[in-house]
């Protein structure tokens, strides 16, 4: 009996034992449920119940100027600043990713004429800023002056139906650093990742990547635009280009300035599939490689000023100047000390294409101070550098003008030259 008593004992402590596992378990799992918006303001060390959306939004509202807003977990909504604040992303085991969702009700987040700043935080489902049929913003809309501390905007749009800014739309001052991501962001029309109207600044290892439009699949600049030691790449254009980057010029924008940047394996259905520039352009200790379109200039596209120094343009491809194509008669291009290599024409000018399809010249382009442009390849001809003869007719294209230098132009297959003097 004694011993009967003792396994009926063991039975009951074994059932108790898995029945406490089991509540446990379920216990864990419906306490993870949907993710909670659990918002501090740390300044005032004061908690926002109920832990929903709402939560952020009556946090902003209440702080002063200059206060500290932690997060974590998801807030679904659409918020405003309008006051200086910093929003800073808290990581738990539970909510390891402190995000702003838009639930796609516009902009997710849209700063005013203040100062903020975001730390460690995920904006998503943003679908814009709405002014009639134009959509701005779809992650962030910024009018002031905003930093963006590893902060990934990932999944946003501006698309129905002329939509500027997928991801960023900066009409103030926008910096981008610490590893930053804006990824996976379309607009409808210019600005897939980032639309710069502003003063934007790209660096500390930074990337924008895998975003969409008809221009500027990465970026669309026409303000001024800064891009350090950080990379664009994998983006893609669907109109006329710059599948990576379009800068375009207006009477009052800047510069834009790429030094140790990486412009690469972006894709453009017509022009400049890593970079089209219609602006000022300096690049500087930077590789452009990789990037394919389908017109002309599958590295750069340049219609405008460009300056290129001690950089590479490597293994990148386009129907007409797989490098560099020059197409306009203001169209300035100076390569110092830099690198036009292994890139390929599907037609002429492997590495470098001057040609207008009108009456106009196409510019010039400077190669000096030991420049080289070797290895790279066309079809048809021109594989180094491809200068479109003078014309014989009003239907045939034009040429412009090319300076050599010092510049060393060998092993381009099938010729080095054709149109060039001195080559």
């Amino acid at each position: 009996m004694g011993r009967h008593s003792a396994l009926q004992r063991r039975w009951i402590v074994n059932g108790l034992l898995a029945g406490f596992a089991a509540f446990t378990w379920v216990s864990e799992t419906s306490a993870a449920g949907p993710p909670t918006c659990r918002v501090i303001n740390q300044t005032q060390g004061r908690h926002f119940p109920p832990d929903t959306g709402q939560s952020l939004s009556d946090a902003i509202a209440e702080a002063a100027p200059d206060d500290e807003l932690t997060i974590t977990g998801t807030c679904t909504g659409t918020y405003t600043l309008d006051k200086n604040l910093s929003l800073i992303g808290l990581v738990t085991r539970r909510y390891p990713t402190p995000t702003l969702d838009g639930g796609h009700a516009g902009s997710t987040l849209t700063v005013g004429s203040v100062t903020a700043t975001l730390t460690n935080l995920t904006l998503t489902g943003g679908t814009g800023f709405a002014v009639g049929p134009y959509r701005y913003g779809g992650g962030l809309y910024n009018g002031g002056t905003v930093t963006l501390v590893h902060v990934n905007v990932v999944g946003n749009t501006a698309s129905a139906p002329l939509g500027y800014g997928g991801g960023i739309f900066n009409a103030g001052t926008i910096v981008l650093e610490s590893q930053s991501v804006v990824s996976g962001n379309g607009s409808g029309k210019n600005g897939g990742g980032i639309y710069n109207a502003g003063t934007a600044t790209v660096r500390g290892s930074s990337i924008v990547t895998g975003n969409f439009a008809e221009d500027g699949g990465g970026i669309y600049d026409s303000g001024t635009l800064s891009i350090d030691g950080s990379s664009i790449t994998g983006n893609s254009a669907s109109l006329r280009g710059g599948g990576g980057i379009f800068k375009v010029q207006t009477s009052s924008n800047g510069t834009a300035t790429l030094t140790s940047a990486t412009i690469s394996n972006n894709t453009a259905a017509n022009q400049g599939a890593g970079i089209y520039n219609g602006g000022v352009m300096v690049i500087q200790s930077s590789t452009v490689s990789g990037n394919t379109s389908r017109g002309g200039g599958g590295g750069i596209y340049n219609i405008a000023t460009l300056a290129l120094t001690a950089s590479t343009v490597s293994q990148n491809m386009s129907g007409l100047g797989g490098g560099l194509r020059s197409d306009s008669a203001s169209a300035t291009t100076t390569v110092t000390a830099s690198s036009v290599t292994g890139n390929t024409a599907f037609v002429n000018g492997g590495g470098v294409y001057l040609g207008t399809g009108g009456p106009d010249n196409a510019g010039t382009v400077n190669l000096q101070s030991g420049s080289t442009v070797t290895g790279n390849n066309a079809f048809v001809s021109g594989g180094g550098i491809y200068n479109v003869p003078p014309r014989t007719s009003n239907l045939e294209p034009t040429g412009g003008f090319v300076n050599l230098g010092d510049t060393i132009v060998s092993g381009n297959t099938p010729d080095n030259c054709v149109g060039v003097a001195g080559c």
